[in-house]
């Protein structure tokens, strides 16, 4: 297991917002509490908007039932990994990443987070230090055939370098590829990203140098490449910023700004469909993802996993260089700050 840090990153950061979201799929209309919070009083004009307290952490062991829980609902939820093991090599890796929870739990002054919830996640797994979990295994086999559905031989070669890196030869060091893990609700407040991601590579460089990592774990940090996998979907005409260009497909819009500033600096981009979500599948998938965290039950309407009548989603899947990747964390606050712009335009 990597080396646990002498000393813990968390970072209490605010924000003014709305309270982050539980679950995307949970029906707002059958709770109680939302007919108790209507009865409260407004207090001004902005009586929505309230300040929450977010905390940057390591991963750690206690947290993997709301990781696994947060990948099986989130970008990677489509597919057939083992989001156990995916979410155990996470939560192993103390070094690297940063675990963003919100809630009563006083944190970092008395280390007490029974009551904090995740509301996002930013780490990365070296895919050859972990080459023979079944996790993968599977995901790489996975985004194999998806890429040979395109048809497009050089995104294909340009995908296999990242899922077969380069050993190390004499005179040339080896490539390290990492896959970028990295969720979170989507009204998270963008300001927390810049510190989010800067952490992050701050990580990477205190595992490369500190003492306390064995010398014989140190390559697999020296990042060279990372793989990002990114929701999105295809470019409407009426779509008010340029979208970004895949190879083999159609021009892409992201569910998330941050993705898009990532695959607008990627060597390769390149996407694919999902199939139209199944209601029976989406509820198991929800049952399941809850009882694996211990989450109480919530009753939900049989069609809220079909209500939804927007564009066809798909999944980007891009590779960007280490220093693509901290070219986009220098600017990412003013990338952010662009494309909302643009976006309320």
């Amino acid at each position: 297991m990597p080396p646990r840090k002498r000393a813990p990153k968390a970072k209490r950061r605010k924000a003014a917002q709305a309270p982050p979201a539980q679950d995307p799929e949970d029906d707002d209309e059958d709770s109680d509490d939302d007919d108790e919070e209507e009865e409260a009083p407004a207090s001004g004009k902005n009586s929505d908007i309230f300040e929450v307290d977010f905390d940057f952490f390591d991963p750690d062991e206690e947290d993997f039932h709301s990781v696994r829980d947060m990948l099986c609902r989130g970008t990677l939820g489509f597919s057939e990994i083992d989001y156990s093991g995916l979410a155990d090599s996470i939560v192993g890796q103390v070094n690297i990443g940063s675990m963003i929870k919100s809630g009563s739990g006083e944190g970092i002054d008395n280390d007490k987070e029974d009551d904090s919830a995740l509301c996002g996640m930013l780490t990365t797994l070296n895919l050859g230090q972990f080459k023979d979990k079944a996790w993968c295994q599977a995901l790489a086999k996975m985004l194999v055939e998806k890429v040979k559905k395109i048809g497009n031989a050089e995104v294909e070669a340009q995908l296999q370098s990242y899922l077969q890196p380069k050993a190390a030869t004499k005179g040339e060091q080896s490539t390290q590829i990492g896959l970028l893990i990295k969720e979170r609700y989507e009204n998270l407040p963008s300001p927390l990203l810049p510190p989010l991601y800067k952490a992050f590579l701050e990580d990477i460089e205190w595992s490369c140098n500190t003492p306390y990592c064995p010398p014989e774990e140190r390559p697999f940090y020296g990042f060279t490449h990372f793989l990002g996998i990114a929701r999105c979907h295809a470019a409407p005409a009426s779509s008010k910023r340029a979208p970004v260009q895949a190879q083999g497909g159609p021009g892409l819009v992201f569910l998330r700004p941050e993705d898009e500033v990532l695959a607008r600096a990627a060597a390769f981009c390149f996407s694919f469909p999902l199939p139209a979500p199944k209601e029976t599948d989406r509820a198991a998938d929800t049952e399941a993802a809850s009882s694996a965290s211990g989450a109480k039950k919530k009753k939900r309407k049989a069609s809220a996993a079909v209500q939804d009548k927007g564009p066809q989603e798909r999944r980007a899947v891009f590779g960007l260089t280490r220093k693509a990747f901290e070219k986009v964390t220098a600017n990412l606050e003013k990338s952010l700050a662009a494309i909302e712009a643009e976006d309320e335009a």
